[in-house]
This record gives structure tokens, C-alpha cells and sequence, in this order.
């Protein structure tokens, strides 16, 4: 037993070594496809003897292979560079917007399980009747809305036509009022999902047959639903709500760009235009090791509640 657990820490430590040498090598071949960083940080128009001081200096006058070693040390030290815009180390200019994505993460996602698994619920037991088919179609609707035409339209209708709230960046003093466009925004797909993803599962689980066993034995209709059917049918809920929250840090991008949102999608879309390379590995190596974090609290909490996966 300790053997095999041994062997599966091994191999999961040796996984995510592997997917965390795999993003940085393609962080370090990509910045030499994008053009010479030297000559983005000193301008098209400076003199040939200061683009080779500064190559000298970033060290690009050296072989392919030196270059990636060195990168990879300083990789593997968090040690990403300084930033050409700020001037300031680039690991730490992303940390100090990663808890701003992740309140916006978290917020989105607590939005949509609260309105999602009621939801589903709700068009699962009625599924048959009109009022449940509007609600997945409802789903249906909202999950095919591409989240930069519905902020837009937000922002459209509370800012300009209401005046209920204004620019993101003028609201710092207000936290409701700047994370509910943002928030709403986001957490609108995952809303959508969650409500077919729970309808369809409890459908499928209230016509299991220790279902229409507990029906028979003369159980409260109430004490069926909630203790032996929705049980069962939000085990793969709790799976992807965990790996939304990984997906929501990283696909945030649209939606703070389109807020101006103070968090990492932000910083790091700036950072593409102005050619940051340090910020935009730093934040890209963020955001990997924050998914295969919850990547594996999520496979762990996937075999606490499901003795099967155990099995």
C-alpha cells in the first residue's frame, strides 16, 4: 500500500515537472518568434553598437542552448526578468494582481452555482411542463452569448442608459458596484452549463432504479430527491465547479480587458502589445501552475465524494 502510494505521488510529481518544462520551453521559443527582444526594448531606430550592447547584456549573443539553460535557471528560481515597462520584477507585478482575478473568479463562480443548481433542478423535475423547457432554453441561449457581446450590452444598459454604475476604474471605493458587471459577465456561461449539466444528471438519476426502490418503500418524495437522487447527480457538478475556477483565472482575459479590471487577464494584454515578454511569462506561468493546483484538489475531492474512483 505505501509502495503504491509512492509510486503515485511519483508519478504525479513527475507529471506536473513535465507540463511546467513543457510551458516554459514554449514561453522561451515563443519570445524568439516574436522578434528580437533587444530591439523592441531599444527601438527600431537606435544605433547597431547600442542594439549589440543590450543583446550583450540580456545575454542573446550567445548560443540557442545557453540561452535556455539560463532561462530555465531562472526560471525554476522564479526569476522571470523586470519588466521593460515598469522596471520592476515581472513575477511580482502579476502576484499583485493575481488576488483581483481571483476574487473575480470566485465570485463569478459562487453566481453561477448559486443560480445554476437551483436551476437545474428546478427544469429537471419538471422537465415535461413549459415552464421547464424555457428554462433550457434559457441555458441554451445564455451559454451560446459570447461574453464580450453581453458585457458590452451590460454596460450598455446600466452605465450609459441607467447610470447605475459607471467606469470600472472610478468605482475602487465601491466593491459591490465594480464587481457586478464583471461578475455577471463571467459567471454567465457557467451559469448556463451548470443548469444542463445538473438537469440532465438528475433527470438520468431519478429514473435509476434504487430510485424507484426508495419511491417504493414509501419515502417522502422530498428525502428521495435530496438524499438519494441530487447526491449522486452533482458528484460530476462539484468535478467541473472546481475546474471552472481554474478556467475562470485564465480565460478572464475579455472580460477585465473589457471592464478595465484591474487583474491579471489586463495586465497580461497590455503586456502582449507593449512586448513585456518578462510579464507575459510570468503571467502565463502563473496562471499553469494555479490550473494544475486545482487540477489536482479537484481530482482529490473528485475521489472523497465518489468511493468508486477510489476503488
Amino acid at each position: 500500500m505505501v509502495l503504491l502510494l509512492s509510486k503515485k505521488l511519483f508519478l504525479g510529481a513527475l507529471q506536473v515537472a513535465v507540463i511546467i518544462l513543457s510551458i516554459l520551453t514554449l514561453l522561451f521559443f515563443l519570445q524568439r518568434l516574436t522578434g528580437d527582444p533587444a530591439a523592441v526594448l531599444v527601438g527600431h531606430n537606435a544605433t547597431p553598437e547600442l542594439l549589440e550592447t543590450v543583446r550583450e547584456q540580456m545575454g542573446l549573443n550567445q548560443p540557442l542552448h545557453i540561452q535556455y539553460a539560463t532561462f530555465l535557471g531562472k526560471a525554476l528560481q522564479l526569476d522571470f526578468g523586470e519588466s521593460n515597462r515598469f522596471q520592476k520584477p515581472a513575477l511580482e507585478l502579476v502576484m499583485a494582481r493575481f488576488p483581483n482575478s481571483l476574487l473575480l473568479s470566485v465570485s463569478a463562480l459562487t453566481l453561477a452555482v448559486l443560480i445554476g443548481v437551483p436551476s437545474g433542478i428546478y427544469a429537471a423535475l419538471h422537465f415535461r411542463r413549459a415552464d421547464g423547457v424555457v428554462v433550457n432554453l434559457f441555458a441554451g441561449v445564455l451559454q451560446s452569448l459570447p461574453s464580450f457581446w453581453l458585457g458590452l450590452v451590460l454596460l450598455l444598459i446600466f452605465s450609459v442608459q441607467l447610470k447605475w454604475v459607471g467606469s470600472v476604474s472610478n468605482l475602487e471605493d465601491n466593491l459591490l458596484r465594480r464587481m457586478a458587471l464583471p461578475t455577471i459577465t463571467l459567471a454567465s456561461f457557467y451559469v448556463a452549463r451548470l443548469i444542463r449539466l445538473v438537469r440532465s444528471g438528475l433527470i438520468d438519476e431519478l429514473h435509476e432504479a434504487h430510485i424507484l426502490t426508495a419511491h417504493s418503500k414509501g419515502l417522502k418524495p422530498r428525502r428521495v430527491l435530496f438524499v438519494h437522487a441530487l447526491r449522486n447527480a452533482l458528484i460530476p457538478v462539484v468535478a467541473f465547479v472546481t475546474l471552472d475556477l481554474s478556467f475562470m483565472v485564465g480565460g478572464s482575459i475579455i472580460v477585465e480587458t473589457l471592464f478595465s479590471y484591474s487583474g491579471m487577464g489586463d495586465q497580461m494584454v497590455k503586456a502582449i502589445f507593449n512586448r513585456d515578454y518578462a510579464l507575459v511569462q510570468a503571467s502565463m506561468f502563473v496562471i499553469v501552475v494555479f490550473v494544475l493546483v486545482v487540477n489536482m484538489l479537484s481530482n482529490r475531492l473528485y475521489q472523497m465524494i465518489d468511493p468508486r474512483i477510489r476503488a
